[in-house]
C-alpha cells in the first residue's frame, strides 16, 4: 500500500514539473523583451525630462522583475555605493543606443514587410499583364485567319 502511495506521489510531482515546464515554456523571450523596452523607453522620458532615478525608486516602479538588479546595471549602471541607496542614476549612453537600435531594427521590420506586401501585389498585377497580353495575341491570330 505504501509503495502505491509513493508511486502515486512521484506520478503527481512529474505531472506538477511537466506543468512548471510547460507555463515556463509559454512565457517567451518577447515577454521579457518587451519589458526590458519598456523601462528603456521609460529611462528614455527620463532622460529627456532631466528626471534621475534611484534604484530604490527603480525597485518600487517595477516590482515584478525577478532580476531588478541586473536590468537597474544595464540601463542606469551599476551603482557604485550599492542597491540600497538613494542616489540618483541617468540612463548610460549604452542603453541608450540598445533602445535606438531596438527602434532602428524594428523600424526596418515593418517596412521590410510592407515592401514585401507592395512586392505580392506588383508580381500579381505583373501575372495579370502577361495572362491579358497573351489572350490579346492569341485572340489577333484567331482574327487574323
Amino acid at each position: 500500500m505504501v509503495g502505491i502511495l509513493e508511486m502515486m506521489r512521484v506520478q503527481t510531482l512529474h505531472g506538477a514539473i511537466k506543468k512548471i515546464l510547460t507555463l515556463l515554456q509559454q512565457i517567451t523571450m518577447k515577454d521579457i523583451d518587451n519589458i526590458y523596452v519598456k523601462l528603456l523607453k521609460q529611462a528614455r522620458q527620463d532622460l529627456e525630462s532631466n528626471k534621475p532615478i534611484s534604484f530604490i525608486d527603480f525597485r518600487d516602479k517595477v516590482p515584478n522583475l525577478t532580476q531588478q538588479n541586473r536590468a537597474f546595471d544595464e540601463i542606469y549602471g551599476h551603482p557604485s555605493d550599492g542597491y540600497t541607496s538613494n542616489k540618483v542614476h541617468f540612463m548610460t549612453l549604452e542603453a541608450y543606443m540598445k533602445l535606438l537600435d531596438h527602434e532602428e531594427l524594428t523600424h526596418a521590420l515593418e517596412e521590410s514587410r510592407q515592401a514585401r506586401r507592395e512586392a505580392k501585389w506588383a508580381m500579381l498585377a505583373a501575372v495579370i499583364a502577361i495572362v491579358v497580353q497573351i489572350v490579346l495575341w492569341v485572340s489577333d491570330k484567331i482574327w487574323a485567319k
